[in-house]
């Protein structure tokens, strides 16, 4: 149970307590290639993967050549 909190300081001090808490925690768990696969098909679907830097140099261009004609 989390008593009432006075102040804002407070509360950020018990919210980054617990984070640092949990990142210490954290470092202890290792991820397969079975899991970064998995998670690479969950960005994906998801649409959180951004296109490589040479795709987004090449849509920009794209783009430019269409405004300039």
């Amino acid at each position: 149970m989390i008593p009432r909190l006075m102040s804002e300081k407070a509360t950020m001090k018990l919210a980054f307590a617990t984070m640092i808490r949990s990142a210490e925690r954290w470092c202890r768990v290792s991820v397969g290639d079975l899991e970064r696969h998995q998670l690479k098909l969950l960005r994906a679907e998801l649409g959180l993967d951004q296109p490589p830097a040479e795709d987004r140099t090449t849509q920009r261009r794209r783009t430019t050549e269409r405004h300039a004609t």
